[in-house]
């Protein structure tokens, strides 16, 4: 009975990919503040490093679970360049980000949580 049970939860999750319910079970991702670029990275965390002017890099795993790091550059003139927003401690990142080698992930980090692209 309990293996019917989770076997029909396992084919209504995959069916309903985009069902609001899935977002009260998303980790949250908190912005850590760092003084450098972290030699080890913890899941569901974005490094920030800041300038006199405000946030210049952030460093966080790929939320995939490919552990690779992803580095994300706040200001400056070159491209690519994103910012930061974070009023609640919770980020938002624009414009989304698109891994182009590797795992090729493609997302966007809003209020906290990553929303799949």
């Amino acid at each position: 009975m309990i293996r019917a049970i989770k076997a029909w939860a396992r084919r209504w999750w995959a069916v309903r990919p985009k069902l609001e319910v899935r977002k009260w079970f998303r980790r949250s991702i908190w912005i850590v503040e760092a003084a450098e670029r972290p030699q080890t990275l913890r899941p569901h965390r974005l490094y920030v490093t800041r300038h006199a002017h405000g946030p210049a890099f952030g460093f966080m795993l790929c939320p995939c679970g490919c552990g690779e790091t992803i580095q994300l550059r706040f200001m400056g003139d070159r491209r690519p360049r994103w910012s930061l927003e974070s009023p609640s401690g919770r980020p938002t990142v624009f414009p989304s980000v698109w891994r182009q080698s590797g795992c090729r992930s493609h997302f966007f980090v809003r209020h906290g949580h990553i929303d799949w692209c």
